[in-house]
């Protein structure tokens, strides 16, 4: 028979000295002998079965509830950040501003509360009192694991409190600010499902030849992580001045816009491969957190 050893003692009303208590888990008492062998009853607890903490029911529940907590409260700060900084490049009616209506319509897709669009397009566009200080975009380098190079672009009223956090993320990886933009083209980028908003098939002939016609100079298919799950589709892209049109004249073709980005990507011959899996775990987990950052609105790396 197993017993549980109370932390505590009990004073005799016999002796001066202290008996140690065992507590059976029984249905009935039972004669125990204490350490210093003297006999003692011990009295019945309950005998509801044990339970081990962190491997129950409840504890499974919580853990998986925390978790998709996180990768909604993630999903937020990336929709809104996309919707801020298109109010900031082009104002905040989405009639006037396709960069703007395609990130709310992401974001209405991926389920993003109706407050939550709102404040971040008047935080872009710096109505009312969503921000006390005027929004400035700002452009960092560095160099992380495995000699990667990254680019992270920010929204921020506060440019100290900004670069701390970014710099913080990068020490902690063992990585340092350095000028990296060299190593990057800003371009555009349309990405676009592989359905029209008929659900017919989009075929890569028709697609190309639309893009093409509206200043396209790559397409190629990709899947990428919305707001409502993996999507398979086409990544086009230009030079910035022309994403607005493209993406225009594209939606005029009946092709579903799911992202609408202009972002920097790495020169083809200066491109990185990771073979060390360490360094590659470590660049990914660099990535995660200067995404967790609040100001951060886009990170870029090197890494094919």
């Amino acid at each position: 028979m197993s017993f549980a050893i109370a932390n505590r003692w009990l004073t005799s009303t016999h002796r001066t000295s202290y008996r140690r208590v065992y507590l059976a888990l029984s249905s009935d008492p039972v004669d125990c002998v204490s350490p210093k062998g003297l006999p003692v009853k011990v009295a019945t607890l309950h005998t509801t079965a044990q339970c081990s903490a962190g491997h129950n029911k409840w504890s499974k529940i919580k853990h998986s509830k925390a978790a998709n907590d996180q990768l909604q409260n993630t999903l937020i700060v990336k929709m809104t950040s996309a919707i801020a900084v298109a109010a900031k490049a082009a104002g905040p009616d989405p009639n006037n501003n396709i960069r703007l209506a395609t990130a709310i319509e992401a974001a209405k897709r991926a389920n993003i509360p109706k407050k939550n669009i709102e404040s971040a397009i008047n935080r872009g566009a710096g109505i009312g009192a969503e921000t006390s200080k005027p929004l400035e975009n700002v452009v960092y380098e560095g160099v992380g694991p495995g000699g990667v190079s990254f680019v992270v672009e920010a929204l921020t009223d506060n440019k100290a409190r900004t670069i701390a956090k970014i710099r913080h993320e990068f020490t902690r990886f063992n990585g340092t600010l350095t000028p990296t933009l060299f190593l990057f083209n800003r371009k555009g980028r349309v990405f676009i499902s592989k359905k029209k908003d008929t659900t017919e098939p989009v075929e890569f002939d028709s697609i190309f030849e639309n893009a093409i016609e509206a200043s396209a100079e790559d397409l190629f298919e990709s899947e990428r992580a919305t707001g409502t799950g993996l999507v398979s589709g086409y990544d086009i892209i230009m030079e910035p001045a022309n994403t607005a049109r493209l993406a225009q004249t594209m939606k005029e073709h009946g092709y579903v816009i799911e992202e609408m980005e202009i972002e920097y990507l790495a020169n083809p011959d200066t491109a990185v491969c990771l073979d060390d899996i360490v360094s590659s775990d470590a660049v990914s987990k660099l990535v995660d957190s200067l995404q967790e950052v609040e100001d951060v609105t886009g990170v870029y790396t090197n890494v094919k």
